[in-house]
């Protein structure tokens, strides 16, 4: 069935997980719609891990409970990240939601996704260079799935910020919602493909020419 689930706050915007106050259950027909949704009330004493647990516990039994599998919301990390894992969630980060996004979640993750156990390549949660000229990759699809508690954001802006680089090659399921506003806001050029299911995304700064 495809379903995502998706955290939104009191301004029914997405939400990072303790700005919470409902998820919206969305089914695809023709379209995108919310066929469910559930209160998230705020609780005063959310101060002990024991607590924070207990609660991401049943936020994922109150998703499982409606034929969901996943939940998306700003920023999922720490605790109950890895307790809505455990508790057989998908968890995934964006900053504004579209039909466009929720068709490449579906498409790249629930529908071809691999049951079978997998070794987990380690790589480090930041852009490694590929040469002296000041070129840089990052795997964000491995990276993740060894630093589920970083966030994209947590990941790239320390190095998007540092200005020494010449050009950063980004491998990724889809594109961040959030880079298109800070490649705007930034001075940046952004070039994205898509192949095979995979996002290649090159950035480079608009000053830089190579000599």
């Amino acid at each position: 069935m495809e379903r995502i689930a998706l955290a939104v706050g009191s301004d029914k915007k997405l939400a990072g997980y303790y700005a919470i106050r409902e998820v919206f259950i969305y089914e695809k027909q023709k379209e995108w719609s919310i066929v469910d949704r559930f209160p998230i009330l705020p609780e005063p004493n959310m101060v002990t891990a024991a607590a924070v647990r207990e609660k991401a516990e049943k936020v994922a039994k109150d998703i499982l409970d409606r034929n969901c599998n996943n939940i998306v919301g700003k920023e999922i990390i720490g605790i109950p990240y890895h307790t809505l894992c455990r508790a057989g969630l998908e968890v995934f980060e964006a900053d504004n939601i579209s039909n466009q996004l929720l068709d490449e979640i579906y498409a790249d993750f629930l529908m071809i996704k691999d049951k079978r156990p997998e070794e987990i390549e380690m790589v480090p949660p930041a852009p490694i260079p590929t040469d002296d000229e000041g070129n840089y990759f990052f795997d964000f699809t491995k990276a993740i799935k060894c630093h589920p508690e970083l966030s994209s954001k947590k990941m790239l802006i320390p190095f998007l910020t540092n200005d020494l680089f010449f050009s950063l090659l980004i491998r990724c399921e889809h594109v961040m919602p959030w880079l298109d506003e800070f490649v705007k806001s930034h001075g940046l050029n952004m070039e994205s493909k898509r192949e095979n299911g995979v996002s290649h995304i090159l950035l480079t700064h608009k000053s830089c020419k190579k000599q």
